[in-house]
Parts: structure tokens; sequence; C-alpha cells
């Protein structure tokens, strides 16, 4: 069995390698040359009072579970990292941009995602229609979880997007959640936004500061750490 050399992007140098080795030791082939270590965090307040506490590897079992439901639309999980400083879980790299990232180019650019509006929101909406009939939820979908993968070397021809979407990092949202329909209409909420801003004016556009005035969407920007 050979070694893959994998990284962590999002650690400094010494937890990386440490990451890294771990990833490697569990997975041996399996081990993905690229991905992302998350730390896990709560469930969020906007889901009300829940009597219990955030268990990783529960929210790593559904994690598996959604990406299952659409395994094209989603960043693959790869394991947990149990205990000590380097709790938290391997997440696919899946390369790419966000959309936070490439809202900032100017409009009259062919890579800017509003000249791919069109193919952007239909995937955007297939995944969500996957993850939503199967009974989950996203549930943080702000322009930093959704990843614009660019296909090098092709022009958008109808049948191959020149960008592919991926959804990255979805919060821990029970499956024994009582109120699952007013997370799954907060997505709906945020699709909508998407598809007012990337259908806008394009003559208008000009950056992600226009975004911002028109829709009064603050930026979410989140260390991963």
């Amino acid at each position: 069995m050979h070694k893959m050399r994998t990284n962590s992007p999002n650690l400094d140098s010494i937890l990386a390698k440490r990451v890294d080795d771990i990833v490697v030791k569990e997975l041996g082939d399996e081990a993905p040359f690229n991905h992302y270590f998350f730390k896990p965090y709560s469930v969020p307040k906007f889901l009300e009072d829940i009597d219990y506490e955030y268990d990783i590897d529960k929210h790593f079992s559904l994690m598996k579970k959604q990406y299952l439901a659409c395994p094209e639309g989603l960043a693959k999980p790869f394991m947990v990292i149990p205990s000590g400083e380097l709790k938290g879980y391997i997440l696919e790299d899946v390369g790419g941009k966000t959309l936070l990232e490439l809202s900032t180019i100017k409009s009259f650019n062919y890579d800017s995602p509003i000249n791919h509006s069109e193919n952007i929101l239909n995937q955007l909406k297939n995944v969500l229609k996957k993850l939503h009939d199967s009974g989950y939820a996203h549930g943080d979908l702000t322009e930093n979880n959704i990843m614009l993968i660019r296909n090098e070397n092709l022009k958008e021809d109808g049948k191959e997007p020149y960008y592919r979407l991926k959804l990255i990092d979805a919060i821990y949202i029970p499956e024994d959640y009582k109120h699952t329909q007013k997370v799954i209409d907060k997505d709906n909420k945020y699709f909508d936004l998407y598809k007012g801003y990337l259908n806008s004016d394009k003559t208008s556009y000009d950056t992600r500061a226009r975004f911002l005035d028109i829709f009064g969407i603050m930026p979410s920007v989140r260390s991963f750490m």
C-alpha cells in the first residue's frame, strides 16, 4: 500500500501534518489528495431550543446520508478525527472558488457567475430538491459554502456546464428535528436571493458590493477553523 500525500490547506503546517498522518493511516489508498479539516460547532441558534448536545459522529453520519442523496452536488465526507485539539471531520476539497470569491469578478468577464446564471441556478435547484425530497436540508447556504468548479478548456454548450456546483459544510440538523421544514424554507429563501442576484442586469451589476446593496446581504466569511 502506498502513501498518498494529503494536505489540509486550512491548518497551520504542524497541525496539518498531524491531520494528514491520521488520514493516510486510516484511509490508505482511499485518502483524498486534498481535503479540508472542519472543526465541529454546536447546533445553530436559529434551530430554536434543542435539548441535547452536539454530536460530531451523528453529524458526520448525517452528512454521509446527505452525500448519498446527491453525490454530484455535495462535497464528500471522508472521516472523523474524534478527539483532542484535532477533533473534527475531513471533507473533500472540491477545488474551484466560492460564489463569494467569484462574485467580485466584473460582469463583462466570461468567468463571472452572472454569465452562467441559468446553469448554476439549475444545479443549485437540483441539489436542493434531492436533499429536500430525502428529508434533509443544508441549513447554511451562504455564498461561502457554494463552490463553483470551472471546467477547464470548456465553453458552455448546453450539455456541459462551465461551472460545476458543489455545496460544502452543511450544518448539523438532527434527522428527528421537528422543525426541519423551517430549515428547508431557509434554504429556499437563499435560493430565491441567489436567483435574483444571478439574474440581475448584467450591464449594471459590477461587483459583489452591488449585490450587497441590492439584497442587503452581509458577507458570511467564516474561517474553516
